[in-house]
């Protein structure tokens, strides 16, 4: 709107009309949105004004007009507006030279991107309204350059140095974004800029002041200043009386603010994050109309105003303040406030004037390690969420009055308080209470009961209480209830009478069900992890939890007749985990669980063997089974779309019987065409010569032409690493990257989501922790082997052996034109750099290369699989099949198959949270 205001073309009456007219709409961003059938009208009207000659055009947007243009030097003054882009036609042999623009003397719009090679241009019109380029490489504007006409002037991530000099005419220029233009040393001089409306300096990591004259920029709306880490000093006087948003966010050399006079009325928001501010001036309080005031992490600052008075202010955030050690009195002008944030600060005691804030909502204390106390009455009648996780120090909840209706949740874990104050119970709008690690804690008070709406319960850790008020069981809505690492010894009966119970953990040690629980929170579990003694648990009849979806028996020495025989009557059971016990083949009973679709037995280092199991079963995780000798072939595993990873660290005996590459071909010859990802991990320290290329480094290109994607015989791809963990006491996580450069792709990080065919595309981006699940840790060489199907790199519309069309939107149309040029395969040790990856290697799938497929099973083999199998069956107990599954790369689309998207979430949560150490 500001750029055709500035061209005369008096849009607000224009625009209006085609808004109306559904042609032209605006976003919730502010942004005008044109109907694709307006614009194809346009450019065909200006296309054929002149067809065979661009030059003689008004605008040129098309690649192969705009090369013609420049690369023959045929510009007239017809060109009004410009378009660079540099995606295929124009390649890297485009340069800009001096005299590029100088017959375009009627140029208004420019527009150049994606172009690296640039000479110093000499002349722009003087005609301009917008100029926008992206990464500019000239370090100031060209010196006859008269800007009196330019509305918006946009130079992020370029190298200037100076704009230009001191009083330039300005008078139309609304805004300047010099974002990323890391060597700009000062703010440019916009005294004759008095209608710039928006000033963007993000990211000048060089800047060191502001030029004054940005002080009394009275039209100023958006002031961003963030990431100016070389920024010490502020104008000394600041008076834009149309100011909304001032960010000084990440300037971490920034240490004073200036007073401010009573002009800014109509500053919105501040914005201190990570600076050096040690106070704000008294004038703070002229601010009447500021909703948002932000100092989180301003380490050095020490103290508010004595008196808060900003009588609009609905979000204060003080977060990691830790230096601030007490809050001023809040007078009445305060009313407005919603939100309060003091998590990570110093402070000692809170104000009894604190009851003022009649409609907050929201009041952070977590962490403050130095608060001891509360006011003796908390009475805030609007507040919904009240969180002193970790006040380490706070010893008494005080007594509840019963304005706090509505009050949701109540956080106070980690504090040391031994008792909850009877009036807990006119919380009746209480829907979450965590007490977890409170470790003082003896008992519940009868009056919970009064807690109506409770659905979420967490006494976690509280290791003096040994059994629950009955009056407990009086909610009827409770849905989570927690009671990991009491003194309890087992769950009292009445809590199998919660008909809405969906969460219930009863961890005997320390675990990582509550971790899970995070993860997990709509899923029915019980939970009972890691005892304290060497006996097995003995389990009670579990047929009553009929809705039970998770079931938890993790580290109980059990065996095979340990489980409850009624397990099978759990209907509804998606999720069990009999990891850390004594298996040497699974129960029968478990065989039978029908929608059974995740069976973790990682560390059950007893199990011999994998045959069968139900085809239900969407995957397996059988890290550190260091007995497992033998797995099912895939096709008798799981017969589900969804089956894909075989993960075994630290399987070292099943690395002996069967090495990666066969367990690969038979993954392919079961999977290949499916529109997947799967990945094998096993021991292993040779890298198979099927691999074709290989490289003694953690990352590897190949060529990868277009056409391979019309070859019909064409499966996917195929990479493998070697790789072992040098520091066993880390918890690592090896990443896997795989990326597809277009032969004119840039660098530049991005997704599928987001992919337009200028860039590259990820295609994977997930990770395998290494020390962390396991009680024994990686410590020798282990094998990955990951598959990308054709369907994940490419869409294409070939149908595969079952008939199916493998396509999908991952690319745009744009994008199907571009030739491909190369695949990057790359892995990465995400936190610590002590996982080391030895070797890597690719090669490009076909179905020919199944064709000469080895014998899978020695007759050896195959024999004793028979044996053990039948002699598991006469003792009641059949092992089964096994994968696990990964950590699922976030943008990967999930497949549609018997059981719901939602599983496949649920064991990525599995595989990225399980075995963390008791």
């Amino acid at each position: 709107m500001k750029v055709l205001d500035g061209c005369e073309f008096f849009p607000d009456i224009g625009i209006d009309v085609l808004i109306k007219k559904s042609l032209l709409t605006i976003n919730r961003h502010n942004q005008l949105l044109m109907h694709d059938l307006l614009q194809e009208i346009g450019r065909k009207i200006v296309r054929e004004k002149s067809i065979d000659e661009p030059e003689k055009r008004c605008r040129l947007w098309e690649e192969r007009d705009v090369y013609h243009v420049l690369t023959k030097a045929t510009a007239t003054e017809m060109i009004e507006g410009l378009i660079i882009d540099n995606k295929r036609e124009l390649d890297k042999t485009l340069t800009l030279n001096g005299d590029t623009f100088l017959k375009m003397k009627r140029l208004r719009l420019l527009k150049v991107h994606c172009l690296s090679n640039c000479c110093d241009v000499t002349y722009l019109s003087n005609e301009l309204r917008l100029l926008e380029w992206s990464g500019c490489s000239l370090r100031s504007l060209p010196l006859g350059f008269q800007p009196e006409n330019l509305v918006v002037l946009l130079l992020p991530y370029s190298n200037i140095e100076q704009l230009w000099k001191e009083n330039t005419a300005l008078y139309k220029l609304k805004v300047l974004n010099l974002k990323g233009s890391e060597n700009l040393i000062k703010a440019p001089d916009v005294t004759t800029a008095p209608n710039l409306e928006i000033l963007v300096l993000e990211g000048c990591t060089r800047l060191v002041y502001v030029h004054p004259s940005v002080g009394v920029l009275t039209r100023l709306k958006l002031l961003n200043l963030r990431g100016c880490k070389s920024l010490r000093s502020f104008p000394t006087k600041i008076g834009m009386e149309s100011l909304e948003m001032l960010i000084l966010s990440g300037c971490s050399k920034f240490q004073s603010f200036p007073e401010i006079d009573g002009k800014m009325e109509c500053l919105l928001e501040l914005c201190f994050y990570g600076t050096k501010i040690k106070e704000l001036p008294s004038s703070i309080g002229n601010l009447r109309r500021l909703e948002v005031l932000n100092l989180k992490d301003c380490k050095s600052f020490r103290s508010l105003p004595t008196k808060i008075g900003m009588e609009s202010l609905e979000k204060l955030i003080l977060s990691g303040c830790s230096n601030l050690q007490s809050l001023p009195e809040i007078d009445g002008k305060m009313e407005c406030l919603l939100e309060l944030y003091l998590d990570g600060t110093n402070i000692k005691d809170l104000p009894s004037s604190i009851e003022n804030l009649r409609r907050l909502k929201v009041l952070n204390l977590k962490d403050c390690k130095s608060l001891r106390s509360l006011p003796i009455k908390i009475g805030m009648e609007s507040l919904k969420k009240l969180i002193l996780s970790g006040c380490s120090n706070l010893k008494r909840f005080p007594e509840i009055d019963g304005k706090m209706e509505c009050l949701l949740e109540l956080y106070l874990d980690g504090t040391a308080i031994k008792e909850l104050p009877i009036s807990i119970g006119n919380l009746s709008s209480l829907v979450l209470l965590n007490l977890k690690d409170c470790r003082n804690l003896v008992d519940l008070p009868e009056s919970i009961g009064g807690c109506k709406s409770l659905k979420s319960l967490n006494l976690s850790g509280c290791h003096k209480v040994e059994y629950l008020p009955e009056n407990l069981q009086q909610i009827e809505f409770l849905e989570e209830l927690d009671l990991s690492e009491t003194s309890m010894t087992k769950p009292p009966p009445f809590i199998f009478q919660f008909k809405n119970l969906k969460v219930l953990s009863f961890n005997g040690s320390k675990g990582s069900s509550s971790k899970l629980q995070k993860k997990l929170p709509s899923l029915l579990k019980v939970i009972q992890r890691g005892r304290t003694n060497s006996m097995a648990l003995m389990l009670p009849s579990l047929s009553g939890l009929s809705s039970l979806k998770e079931l938890n028996l993790r580290d109980r020495n059990l065996c095979e007749g340990d489980i409850p025989s009624d397990i099978s009557r759990l209907s509804c059971l998606e999720v069990l985990d009999l990891g850390g016990n004594n298996f040497i083949s699974i129960p029968s009973c478990v065989t039978r669980i029908s929608k059974l679709g995740f069976l973790v037995l990682s560390d059950c280092r007893a199990l011999k063997l994998l045959p069968e199991l139900p085809t239900s079963i969407l995957g397996v995780i059988i890290n550190g089974c260091t007995s497992l000798e033998i797995v099912a072939n895939p096709s008798k595993v799981c017969n589900s779309s969804f089956w894909s990873d075989m993960i075994g660290v630290n399987c070292f005996r099943l690395a002996e019987n069967i090495d990666a590459l066969t367990l690969l071909k038979k993954h392919l010859k079961v999977f290949g065409n499916s529109k997947k990802i799967f990945t094998i991990i096993i021991p292993g320290s040779e890298m198979p010569e099927w691999f074709s290329q290989q490289r003694g480094e953690s990352s590897i290109k190949i060529d990868f032409p277009l056409e391979v994607r019309n070859d019909s015989q064409w499966m996917g791809v195929a990479l493998c690493c070697i790789f072992v963990s040098d520091d066993a006491s880390r918890d690592e996580r090896l990443m896997c990257r795989a990326v597809i450069h277009g032969r004119y792709s840039r660098q530049a990080n991005c997704t599928q989501s987001n992919f337009q065919g200028r860039v590259p595309r990820q295609v994977d981006w997930s990770g395998y922790t290494v020390n962390d699940h396991f009680e024994q840790h990686v410590m020798k060489d282990h094998i990955l082997i990951r598959y990308f199907s054709r369907d994940k790199l490419y869409p294409i519309s070939l149908e595969d052996k079952c008939g199916v069309h493998e396509t999908n939107n991952l690319w745009t149309t744009d994008c199907l034109d571009q030739e491909c040029h190369q695949l990057e395969l790359s892995f990465t040790d995400f936190i610590c750099n002590s996982v080391k990856v030895k070797k890597c290697g690719v090669r490009i799938v076909y179905e020919r290369d199944l064709e000469e497929t080895q014998v899978l099973h020695s007759s050896q083999c195959c024999a004793n699989f028979e044996d053990i199998q039948q002699h598991s069956a006469d003792d009641g107990s059949i092992g089964k099949g096994s994968l696990i599954k990964r950590k699922r790369n976030m943008y990967e689309e999930m497949d549609e198959g018997p059981q719901p998207k939602r599983m496949q979430k649920i064991f990525s949560s599995i595989m990225g949270r399980l075995g963390k150490k008791h």
